[in-house]
């Protein structure tokens, strides 16, 4: 993902500068002098340094919320308005099906070319045990999900319609192509079966909600790219977030410091609460692909 590459490229620099490695030696990262940063402080880095070279741990260090920082602040100018931490967020809430869904465009993807013509969609379907009449659904909504009007799919115009195609479909109960309320909340019946029946109640609360602010139009219905909000994890994510910037914004001013983002440890609200939980899965989740690129440039 290429705003993690960055970020990534940005901390592998100033541990090079500085000398420091979980393995008590520099590494080598073999980043072209071109895809260098050249106008973004790494002074934004410093605490990014002691958490590159740490293990998670299970309550956040100031070095790792300053790693979080760096990853959130996409254009390096020392604050964070909450659209510049949202892409992050959403990147990160989608990477782990990326790698499966470029798997399944390549195999569709004829020409090889990296985007999934209408011809070529057709063309494999045509070699499934697929119903003519699913075929042919998908064949007619392949479009809805080509947002340029190209004639094709890029890997993220394909994430909602692969999920269309296996996860929405299984709850389409009636294959009209919409999810009700009802077909939503099957996503939670078999974890409910044996559950006090409070806990039920609090479920289907909160699974109403979940629908209301998914269902962008207010038509009462889900469409696919408003369950792929859901099913990807980037609506969770975006709640998250959401809540660690209100938590962080503590002069109100509608971006967030670094100072900001290390000081919101010690909200009472944080420990426990959804932002800190994905704090932690996002902290993990950046220092595993700095390991992963410790590895592969010792490889090289």
């Amino acid at each position: 993902i290429e705003i993690l590459t960055f970020t990534l490229e940005l901390v592998a620099r100033e541990r090079l500068r500085c000398g420091v490695a979980s393995t008590n030696r520099p590494i080598h990262l073999k980043i072209p002098r071109e895809r260098m940063p050249s106008t973004r402080s790494l002074a934004l880095l410093s605490l990014a340094v002691a958490a590159a070279g740490q293990e998670l741990i299970k309550i956040m260090s100031s070095a790792q919320m300053g790693l979080l920082f760096v990853a959130l602040d996409g254009d390096g100018d020392g604050a964070v308005p909450f659209d510049e931490g949202s892409v992050f967020v959403r990147s990160l809430s989608t990477a782990p099906i990326r790698g499966q869904a470029g798997r399944v465009l390549s195999h569709m993807d004829a020409d090889a070319d990296g985007r999934l013509s209408a011809e070529e969609f057709a063309e494999d379907l045509g070699h499934t045990s697929l119903a003519a009449d699913r075929q042919a659904d998908l064949v007619r909504r392949f479009g809805g999900f080509d947002d340029d009007g190209d004639g094709a799919v890029s890997l993220d115009e394909a994430l909602p319609l692969f999920n269309y195609m296996f996860a929405f479909h299984r709850l389409d109960a009636d294959a009209d192509g919409w999810l009700t309320l009802e077909e939503f909340m099957e996503i939670a019946a078999p974890k409910l079966q044996h559950v006090a029946p409070h806990h039920v109640e609090k479920s289907v609360a909160e699974g109403r909600a979940i629908f209301q602010e998914l269902d962008g139009d207010g038509d009462g219905r889900l469409d696919a790219r408003e369950h792929f909000l859901y099913e990807s994890g980037i609506y969770a994510g975006q709640v998250a977030w959401r809540a660690l910037y209100e938590m962080a914004d503590v002069d109100g001013d509608g971006r967030i410091s670094k100072e900001e983002l290390v000081a919101c440890r010690e909200n009472p609200k944080f420990g426990g609460s959804a932002a800190y939980h994905h704090s932690k899965t996002w902290i993990a989740a950046i220092e595993d692909m700095f390991k992963q690129a410790g590895k592969a440039s010792d490889e090289l």
